[in-house]
């Protein structure tokens, strides 16, 4: 490891051609590459279906039955602790902790929130119930929630969504792991309550220097709140780089037509749906999968998988791309191109950046 802010080592995951298939054989994640740091927060974006999840429980080792593991590595600081079996088990919550969509489906409804918790704790090192719980209520307090002594006794029931959510983030922490991967972790949230939970998790990140990463569908969220971003469809990666790049000036067709499918109150044109749906792709290896529904799509692209075009930590996949990188995707340059998401400006706070417009 080396060292990142304030003198903190620097701890890194990485995905190396991760492939995964179901007990069909259908390639469901293809040669996927991904990295995330501690001090940053990588986003994974893409439509419904197109990998995320899947990516995020390989990491963790908790792929579904049914899903097969047909290749790749995965890397903690330099060690393989793929599939985290064996004596890598324990790094799973000690190192690496996760939150999922719905917090109230991964909270026991028998368990109250201080049974939960404290055994956490002490499964982490508490060497007491009296220090786990001392530990739990000085969680809940860190996360936001008011009143922890009483929210210690509740029953999930008996706690809203954004609170339940705070519980389960709570509990991902208890370990002081490096690495927090946060599966769409406001989707069951009102709007209100999912900037209250984006600004938290922006916040304990800015504090731990944990490594984040965020799984969402939701560009404006990328926008906001991480330095680095992948766009996966159909499995595979179509775009990646740093944040401002892809959204700001995106290359590839599909990273274009996510963009212009989001409703953007300073453009008096509506939004463009994207034709077709998510199941509209290429089998793996036979060319892009995203050709059924590329508007630029040419002969080439239905016929073999596009090489990966790379400018500085700017990266996509996509034969148009190869002849005409600076000006952009799709080759014509007498179209209008993709302008990008308008990104917050340079020191706006999160809570500032999600009440702008």
């Amino acid at each position: 490891m080396t060292l990142g802010m304030a003198g903190r080592p620097t701890a890194r995951i990485e995905v190396e051609g991760l492939t995964l298939a179901s007990a069909a054989g259908d390639i469901l994640v293809n040669d996927v590459d991904l990295a995330v740091s501690s001090g940053e927060i990588v986003a994974l974006v893409g439509e419904s279906g197109s990998g995320k999840s899947l990516t995020a429980l390989a990491i963790l080792g908790l792929l579904p039955r049914g899903i097969m593991w047909r290749g790749g590595r995965v890397r903690l600081n330099g060690t393989d602790v793929t599939g985290l079996a064996g004596p890598h088990a324990s790094i799973r919550g000690r190192q690496i902790a996760a939150i999922f969509q719905d917090p109230q489906a991964s909270l026991d409804p028998r368990w109250t929130v201080g049974r939960y918790l404290t055994g956490q704790f002490r499964r982490y090192g508490a060497t007491s119930q009296r220090a786990a719980r001392a530990a739990a209520v000085d969680m809940l307090a860190r996360v936001g929630l008011g009143d922890p002594a009483r929210i210690l006794g509740a029953f999930p029931h008996e706690l809203s969504g954004g609170m339940a959510q705070r519980v389960m983030i709570a509990g991902a922490l208890a370990a002081g792991p490096q690495f927090l991967i946060a599966d769409e972790p406001t989707t069951a949230l009102d709007v209100t309550t999912q900037a209250q939970i984006l600004d938290l998790l922006e916040d304990l990140q800015a504090d731990t220097g944990l490594g984040v990463l965020l799984i969402t569908h939701d560009l404006g969220v990328v926008a906001e709140m991480a330095q680095r971003v992948a766009v996966l469809y159909g499995g595979t990666v179509m775009e990646t780089g740093e944040a401002a790049d892809v959204l700001g000036a995106p290359w590839h067709p599909y990273t274009q037509a996510l963009l212009a499918s989001m409703p953007d109150l300073a453009q008096p044109a509506p939004p463009r749906p994207i034709s077709g749906s998510p199941g509209d792709r290429l089998a793996a290896g036979t060319g892009c999968p995203f050709q059924p529904r590329c508007r630029d799509a040419i002969a080439l692209c239905a016929q073999r998988p596009p090489s990966v075009v790379v400018s500085g930590s700017h990266r996509a996949a996509c034969h148009r791309s190869e002849p005409r990188l600076p000006h952009g995707f799709g080759g014509d340059k007498t179209q209008p191109q993709t302008s990008g998401y308008p990104l917050p400006a340079a020191g706006t706070s999160s809570a500032e950046r999600r009440h702008v417009g």
